[in-house]
């Protein structure tokens, strides 16, 4: 596969389209707007603008024409057909992390629907920005630990449909849960472990691994536990121990083993009495912990086998984490500078197929070689920073820069090699080839 092949899984995205949604310019567009996005690693229109232009001349109707046209395109269509398409590769055993995150604007005043948010980089400082609710799938029993984008989603409590945050919550819940079939295992950190959200996975009936903050159980013998702070327990009295080795499939990437005690016992949720339901208390403490991880999960553990399942899972969750950074990061995404909400909503799906498009090709090894050979020639950070999205991002960017004009010249022919000699298929990718 030669180097320019880049442009050809550009191509292939695009021509799955839904044909009945977006017309010949609105798909030249969504190819000229992700290659933007990709080259420039921005969410700023002129920089997006300025990776597409070829000259000088060419970037004031760049600009001009991409920034009307994110107005008239809505790629909401192209957003639900690839979160299918995610959703439809769920097993029983993956872990499906959900999490807030938030898009800070600390010098803006005039955006619409600027609202007030807590940094979760800075210590919480409340700052002006946006809400983001993102859910990732990752296979802990893989090798490969490339998430996969399932949903992304901004949020403003400044904004005339935002009713508040659990409601948020509870509806995204449902519709991971819809869309997966009752697939996977939600896993959410401490912010999870609301009463009204409990109470909703045991109503769906959904496998879940919620952090707990703080919150009372009951256990077996009718004794009330207080979890968290107010829990005193010590490393040495949990039964078992074991030493987690997270591997990588980054020959040069460095992770170290995890040493950790852990028990588990059958509990019931304090307040959830109208409620039928059996859960299992998992507690976990890595021997570098000041305090335990407490661990509420609705996976039946009756061994430490399961209950080690249990701590691993859990600690795929960070997943999740690291798509966001890599959204920021390797995206851009709090550069944007946008007036309109709507728009804003816009950019923010144009980012999840962007990262999509990549986090689906580093799944081929014939890819994940190729990211490696130009991630290795650009030098731009350690190799152990890396997981396949930041490498698969860094060459892209590269080789797309490289076959710009290609790209720019298939706007002119797609459409009829695509109706005339049958190249393109109508799936995804085509089956790769090794390089």
């Amino acid at each position: 596969m030669k180097s320019e092949a880049i442009v050809g899984r550009i191509n292939d995205f695009v021509n799955c389209l839904p044909e009945n949604s977006y017309d010949r310019p609105a798909q030249k567009f969504i190819r000229e707007f992700i290659a933007g996005m990709m080259i420039s690693q921005s969410t700023v229109l002129t920089n997006i603008a300025r990776a597409l232009s070829t000259t000088n001349a060419d970037f004031k109707p760049n600009y001009k024409r991409l920034n009307r046209r994110l107005d008239e395109v809505d790629l909401t269509a192209a957003y639900e057909q690839q979160k299918g398409r995610a959703f439809a590769e769920i097993g029983s055993d993956t872990v499906i992390a959900i999490d807030l995150g938030e898009i800070t604007k600390p010098y803006a005043k005039k955006l619409e629907c600027l609202a007030k948010v807590a940094d979760g980089s800075d210590e919480h400082r409340v700052k002006p920005g946006y809400g983001l609710l993102g859910a990732v799938a990752v296979n802990p029993k893989r090798l490969d630990k490339t998430p996969e984008p399932l949903e992304l989603q901004i949020y403003s409590s400044e904004s005339c449909d935002f009713v508040s945050e659990n409601a948020l919550l509870k509806e995204f819940i449902s519709d991971v849960h819809s869309r997966a079939k009752g697939r996977g295992i939600h896993v959410i950190d401490r912010g999870g472990d609301r009463g009204i959200l409990l109470k909703h996975y045991f109503e769906l009936n959904q496998k879940f691994v919620i952090r707990l903050k703080d919150r009372y159980l009951i256990n077996e013998g009718g004794e009330t536990i207080p979890v968290g702070k107010r829990r005193q327990i010590h490393r040495d009295n949990l039964k078992f121990s074991s030493v987690i080795r997270r591997e990588s499939d980054i020959h040069d990437r460095k992770r170290s083993a995890m040493n950790i005690r852990y028990d588990f016992e059958k509990v019931t949720v304090a307040g959830l009495k109208k409620v039928d339901h059996e859960c299992y208390l998992v507690t976990t403490w890595s021997v570098d912990s000041k305090r335990p991880i407490e661990l509420l999960t609705s996976i039946p553990v009756t061994t430490a086998d399961q209950a080690l399942e249990v701590i691993i899972n859990y600690l795929s969750r960070w997943s999740v984490e690291e798509t966001y950074r890599f959204y920021k990061a390797g995206a851009g995404l709090e550069e944007m500078r946008l007036f309109s909400f709507d728009k804003l909503k816009n950019l923010i799906r144009a980012s999840f197929l962007t990262a999509s498009i990549v986090a689906r090709m580093a799944r081929y090894t014939s890819w994940q070689r190729l990211f490696s050979r130009v991630a290795l020639r650009l030098k731009k950070a350690p190799s152990d920073l890396y997981n396949w999205l930041y490498r698969g991002a860094d060459a892209c960017s590269d080789l797309l820069k490289k076959h710009l004009n290609l790209l720019l010249a298939a706007n002119d022919t797609i459409f009829h090699q695509r109706k005339s000699d049958g190249f393109f298929q109508r799936s995804l990718f085509p089956a790769e080839i090794d390089l």
